[in-house]
Formats: structure tokens, sequence, C-alpha cells
């Protein structure tokens, strides 16, 4: 089934679905996986098969979100199933329908973007969770590895038949010297029942440049990845690998098809992800580290218009702020702990401002998401103003941000709920309680508790590991 075909029924399917009852929706859904399979046992070698058996495997799977992506909502989340199971068998399904087109660029490059979109989710899956097992990671990384390679792969046979496709155009007619006559043939057809069997055709997009720079980046955004979570012992080749491929696949396909900015973009996860292990693992310093970002996103790169960019560079902002804390182990001089306070300060601001610009856009996605990161921001920022480092101008707004903190968070909630978003609402919910058990309003705070300890304690936890809330928090506040 053609890419654009399946695109558009699959928004026909959403839009219907969305006003259906979640269970009619979720019987459906059940049902129609369980026809896939049934058909895909009489008809094992069917591509067609395999491919529309994957399609409802991964619904509403978490996206590209920069705003650190939560478990599944939507369908997914009513399957009777765990999460990872449910990946694990798309992902089968993936490489099934792999297997029976391998050397189908256009089959080749769809499946090689949805199979690395839930190997990185499969991935993530297994890390996302507080010192992810030893297995795990190396499970996650030897996923990523596949996806990356299954980009390779999809890259060089598009390169060959773009060069191909270019060879047999003729320079003066601009006419494809493979095209055949199509009239039809004076020999009569076939009459009976083979005359009114269906015919079936497959509509191969021609690759272009423009193509190219789609592959070449989707797959320098699974190395970044991939770089995240490798070895040490393997992040040398990937960066010296990631940076060679964006000098000499990324640049040139940009240059080529006018998509500067999207060549930009990538370039800028790519230099923010290496200063983030780069600083971890002390070959930079924390001036070096915001000299980076500051390299990874120039005044030329124009992201007013981008929410989803916006939201990248502010968790990258709002990720040194929290890394860079000044150590317990390794006393500064007072002078520098305070440099370092100021650095975390103007990180978050700057965070905070392209987080309010983002969920003021139209365009914006995952907005919900994006005022929690607000108010996650505002919390951060109170923060600098405790301990014994603290900053005299987080120190004396700190009752104004967390106020500010509040607010955002009950905007999270509003809209969460408004989209069904029940993940999101809870989190934010529970943040809200936090901020205003912070200002001296523990009436909410006592309430969820009671209600639901484990729900609150648990997202506690994660403010505490990002810094949002002191470490003596608990339940009692």
């Amino acid at each position: 089934m053609p890419l654009s075909s399946r695109q558009n029924q699959e928004q026909r399917r959403k839009a219907k679905t969305k006003s259906k009852p979640k269970e009619q929706s979720t019987r459906f859904f059940l049902r129609a996986i369980d026809v896939y399979e049934s058909a895909l046992e009489r008809f094992p070698l069917s591509f067609d098969v395999a491919y529309n058996k994957l399609v409802p495997r991964c619904p509403s799977l978490p996206n590209g979100t920069p705003l650190r992506r939560k478990q599944a909502t939507g369908l997914a989340a009513q399957i009777p199933s765990p999460l990872l199971d449910l990946l694990r068998t798309a992902l089968e399904s993936h490489r099934k329908a792999l297997s029976l087109q391998q050397d189908n660029a256009d089959a080749l490059f769809h499946h090689a973007s949805n199979t690395a979109q839930v190997l990185n989710v499969i991935a993530e899956h297994l890390t996302n969770v507080r010192n992810p097992a030893e297995a795990a990671r190396s499970e996650a990384a030897s996923l990523l590895e596949e996806a990356v390679q299954l980009f390779q792969r999809c890259l060089a046979i598009q390169e060959f038949q773009l060069a191909n496709s270019q060879n047999q155009v003729d320079p003066t007619t601009g006419v494809d010297s493979r095209v055949e006559d199509q009239s039809p043939s004076n020999t009569s057809g076939p009459s009976g029942d083979d005359a009114e069997e269906e015919q079936w055709a497959s509509i191969v997009e021609p690759v272009t440049t423009d193509i190219l720079l789609d592959t070449a980046v989707a797959h320098l955004e699974t190395l970044i990845t991939f770089y995240g979570i490798a070895p040490t012992s393997s992040q040398a080749w990937i960066e010296e690998y990631a940076y060679d491929f964006l000098r000499n696949k990324v640049g040139p396909y940009a240059q080529a098809t006018n998509r500067h900015d999207e060549a930009s973009l990538v370039r800028a996860s790519l230099i923010t992800t290496l200063a983030e292990t780069s600083y971890k693992t002390g070959r930079i310093d924390a001036q070096t580290y915001e000299q980076e970002l500051h390299s990874a996103f120039p005044a030329s790169l124009d992201l007013s218009n981008n929410p989803h960019s916006l939201c990248e560079r502010a968790e990258a902002l709002t990720t040194m702020a929290t890394i860079i804390s000044p150590p317990s182990t390794t006393p500064l001089s007072a002078e520098a702990v305070q440099q370092l306070q100021h650095l975390r300060w103007r990180a978050l601001t700057s965070a905070l401002s392209d987080l309010t610009t983002a969920s003021a856009h139209t365009a914006a996605e995952h907005v919900a998401r994006i005022h929690l990161a607000r108010g996650d921001t505002e919390l951060l920022r109170a923060q600098l103003g405790r301990g014994p480092h603290a900053l005299a101008v987080a120190a004396s707004n700190a009752p104004t941000l967390v106020k500010n903190g509040a607010v955002y968070y009950r905007g999270a909630k509003g809209v969460a709920r408004n989209e069904g978003e029940e993940e999101e609402a809870r989190e934010a919910v529970v943040k809200e309680a936090v901020a205003a058990k912070l200002c001296g309003e523990g009436s909410l705070w006592k309430e969820l508790v009671d209600a639901e300890s484990g729900v609150v304690m648990r997202i506690v936890e994660e403010m505490r590991d990002e810094g949002m809330v002191d470490e003596e928090w608990d339940l009692e506040g």
C-alpha cells in the first residue's frame, strides 16, 4: 500500500475513532490485529498483509517530543498487554515485512523509519527508569545499532537508484529512456472468472534528493540516540562517524534541496548530545558546555516558528543547568560556585522563554507537557535560591517562582484533561499540590497523599531526582 494512501486512511480512521467510545475503539483495534494475523497464516509471504498487520500494532506511540517521552496514551494504553510486549510484537511485524521486500528502496525506507521508531521507543522504555540495569542498556544499544544499520542499507539503495535514474534520462529531452509505450495490446484479454479478478499494482515513489535528505536526517538522529546509550568504548567512533556523516551526506543534501534549517537542527541535536556526554566524562568544563550550546543554536537560526525545536533547545538548556550543579566532593571557591549558579540561572531563564514561546504557538503539540516543563523550570529556578550555594536573585524571587510553577501546572492539568491525557493530568495534579505545599498551602497535598500515596511518591521521587525539590522531601512534605 503506498505510504500516502496509508496515511490518508489512518487519518480517516483516527477521525472516526476519536468520536467513538474507547471500549468500542479498542474492540475494533484488537479485531483488526486478529484478522491480519489470520491472513498472514494463510499468506505468509504477502508483503501487504505483513505491512498492514503492523500498522495497528503501534497506535499513539510516544512521538519524538523533546519533553521526555512518557508512557504511551490513547488506544495503546487500552490494549490488555504490557506496552513493552506490544512494542516487541510490533518490531517482529516490521522485521517480517522487511524480509519480504529486501531490495525495494521505497518500502525499505518507510519500514526502516517505522522500525527505527519502534526500536528507539523500546530502547527508551528499557532505560527510562532510575538506574537502568546493565542488561537493559545493552539490549537498548543493540536495538539502536540495528536501526542504524537499517538506515545505512536504505540510503545506499536510494543513492544507487537516484544515480541510476539520472543516467537513464536523455539530457536533450529530459525523458527517461526506460519509459516504454503503454498503449493497449490488440490481443484479446482474459475471459471468464480471470477477467473479474482484481488487479493489484505497486506505486513506487521515485527517489529524489529530498528523499535522500529525509533518510540521512533519520539516520543521523538514530546515531545521536545510539551515542547517548552506547558503551564508552564505542562513543569515539560513533562521534567521528556522525560528524563525517553530517559533513558528507546531510550537508550536501541540504544544500541541494535548500533545506538548510533542517540540517542545522539535526546538527544542533548532535552538538548538544556530544556536549552533555563530554561534560559528564570530564572532557569539558561548564563554561565550554555553555559555549557548545550557543554554537549548536546560533543567533542566525530562527526558531520562533518552530515550537518543537524551541522545546528541544529548552530541554538542552535545562539538562545543562541540572548536571552542572556545584559538586559536593570537589570543593570550589565561593566565586567559582557563584559563577556556576549564575550560568545555571541564565540557562533556565532562557529555557523558560523558549517554552513560553512554544506553548503559545498554534502549531505546538503536547501542549500539556510544555506547560509541565514550564512549571518544572520555575521550581528549578527557585531551588537555586536554597542551600549553602544560594543565588541571591533566586532566593529573593523564590515565592513568586513557585507560584508561577503552580499556575503552569494548573494550566497543564486543564489542557491534559481536555485532551484525555490521563498520565499528564495526574502528573500535573501532583506537581501543583507540591508547589502549593511549598507556598504553605497543604490541603491539596494532604488529600492526594491520603488518596494516592503510591502515585504521589513516584512523581515526588522523579522531582527529587531532577532537583525540583530538596532531597529530604517525602510524603510529609
